[in-house]
């Protein structure tokens, strides 16, 4: 009988490759935001736009979903959504969400595994917050899933630019440029093969 393992067993050489996972399940590069997704479902089903909220510019599919990895000493880069997004933690690094309401306040939720000490599996952002994350652990990668519903277009996400957010947010400015490139123009690239 195999036995489980406790918290301080668990490591990083038991998660499988980074280059093995982004294989096995087809990502590619997210070349705004940062790390690795997929879209794995986009309901054929759709709201329309009369049913909608002005801020959409059309139809939408009812929900969407995509697989998404934070390589090692990445982040998810500052973005806002026009809708609702679900967080689902799979494996990997806890996560450090982080968001920053219109009124320029900040919610972190750690998401992960270990529930008694007040991590989440899962944590729903509401549409018109500010979000970026980045692994606890920096040396581990994070694969999770991210659920939009109404389901997610490309004219429904807006990239962070740090400039803008820094003019908002001025007394965020730590946090701002911990989660936006200095550039704001593509993340640095990432090489699984050393993973």
């Amino acid at each position: 009988i195999r036995e489980s393992k406790t918290k301080s067993d668990v490591h990083m050489s038991d998660l499988p490759p980074l280059k093995t996972v982004i294989e096995k399940l087809g990502l590619i590069p997210h070349h705004v935001e940062g790390g690795y997704f997929l879209q794995t479902y986009k309901a054929k089903e759709k709201t329309l736009k009369a049913f909608l909220t002005d801020r959409f510019d059309g139809d939408r599919a009812f929900a969407t979903s995509i697989y998404y990895v934070i390589p090692p000493h990445r982040i998810s880069s500052l973005h806002l959504m026009f809708a609702d997004e679900g967080w689902l933690f799979f494996l990997g690094s806890p996560i450090n969400l982080v968001e920053i309401t219109p009124e320029g306040e900040t919610i972190e939720t750690i998401l992960g595994q270990d529930i008694a000490n007040g991590q989440v599996p899962q944590h729903t952002v509401m549409h018109g917050n500010w979000l970026g994350a980045y692994n606890l652990n920096p040396d581990q990668y994070s694969l999770v899933g991210c659920t939009v519903s109404p389901g997610m277009e490309l004219d429904d996400y807006r990239h962070g630019d740090p400039k803008e957010l820094l003019e908002q947010f001025p007394h965020l400015s730590d946090l701002i440029h911990k989660l936006t490139w200095p550039d704001d123009i593509k993340p640095p690239p990432y090489d699984p093969d050393n993973n």
